[in-house]
């Protein structure tokens, strides 16, 4: 429970039993942690408060998502999900803006390095979000520009999620947030990325379908795959329908059901759930994955996704030298050079720089 972020639901199941079947010193235990994660939730609400209205100040307009509002929107509790980050959507043009107003709260940039306005430009090219870092009590705010780096070629029409987007109340006050359709296909995208490896992330699809019973799946739908991301939303119903039990309209279920690549990437899913011995993943960004190859429905997108992954920079070609604006194109002979000439050779010569073994004494 502690590793899929599912303490507030294990609490929630327990308080429903007979409590005489329950250990007294398990529960106080589980109550005394779901305590402190409210009070985490509530300190990232405020913040999250502050930080609306710094960006409103500036006329930034930021669309919160995941964290604590998930929370709030899916279960009306603040303490029925394990605390995570702030994250804001916000337009590519109002990233430097977002970044000054999180520098003046204290926060810094988590590379710990400052780069250049021309390789921060480059950065913004091939990434999506920005991590920043509080030391002073350990807030963590990433304000996103896109929901998946760009080599994933994973792009939803963003302008649309603006003008969709709604004002919904967390902590008594109005917060700007997606349209249900539009959060649905966020969650899935996040969730996809990481091939859902943790029950959490199910979790708050189930929740969040029970919680619009209104919502338009066919519509989501249709919107998701003029852009090529049906797979990645269909794929997000049809692990909730699997593993949370969510009951679907009958022409989703036959949309899922006749299409044998995501039964097959659901069935990895539920295989790798609860596999203690799956190893880590690693760097997915670095790589081409054939889980994310798959997970499209256009060859078109699976081909964007191949050649920026093994073709496009990424942060540690950019850091190896700043250049100029006008120069920032050689940033890509640059990566091709050093990944593709320069580290291979190096594993070829590398054994024979190796030290001779120690000798030991007769």
């Amino acid at each position: 429970a502690l590793s899929h972020g599912m303490i507030p639901a294990l609490l929630a199941a327990l308080n429903a039993v007979d409590q005489s079947l329950v250990p007294s010193e398990f529960l106080t235990v589980l109550r005394e942690h779901c305590g402190r994660l409210r009070d985490r939730n509530l300190t990232l609400v405020a913040e999250l408060h502050v930080i609306l209205e710094a960006l409103e100040r500036e006329s930034v307009v930021a669309i919160a998502f995941k964290g604590p509002l998930m929370a709030e929107l899916l279960f009306g509790d603040v303490g029925q999900r394990a605390p995570g980050d702030l994250d804001v959507l916000v337009r590519p043009e109002d990233v430097a803006c977002v970044c000054r107003v999180l520098e003046g709260r204290g926060y810094s940039d988590s590379r710990g390095r400052a780069l250049t306005s021309a390789q921060q430009r480059m950065y913004r090219n091939y990434q999506c979000e920005y991590l920043f870092m509080r030391s002073s009590d350990g807030m963590v705010v990433e304000p996103h520009w896109a929901f998946a780096q760009r080599q994933r070629a994973i792009e939803p029409d963003y302008r649309a999620m603006f003008d969709r987007a709604l004002c919904l109340p967390l902590g008594g006050r109005e917060v700007r947030c997606l349209a249900p359709g539009d959060l649905l296909l966020a969650l899935c995208i996040h969730g996809g990325k990481h091939r859902w490896e943790r029950l959490c992330w199910i979790r708050d699809i189930a929740a969040l379908l029970a919680r619009w019973p209104q919502l338009d799946l066919e519509s989501a739908i249709d919107r998701a795959k003029s852009t090529g991301c049906a797979r990645i939303l269909l794929l997000g119903l049809a692990v909730s329908r699997r593993s949370a039990g969510v009951r679907l309209p009958v022409s989703i279920d036959r949309l899922i059901d006749r299409d044998q690549t995501l039964l097959a990437l659901q069935q990895e899913v539920m295989m790798r759930l609860f596999d203690p011995a799956k190893p880590p993943d690693g760097d997915d960004n670095a790589r081409v994955l054939g889980f994310a190859f798959r997970m499209r429905e256009r060859w078109s997108d699976r081909m964007r996704y191949v050649l920026r992954t093994l073709l496009v920079p990424r942060l540690e070609h950019i850091e190896i030298v700043a250049l100029p604006g006008p120069l920032l194109w050689a940033y890509y002979p640059l990566r091709w050079s050093r990944d593709y000439v320069a580290l291979p050779v190096w594993w070829l010569v590398k054994p024979w720089f190796r030290a001779p073994p120690n000798r030991r004494a007769p």
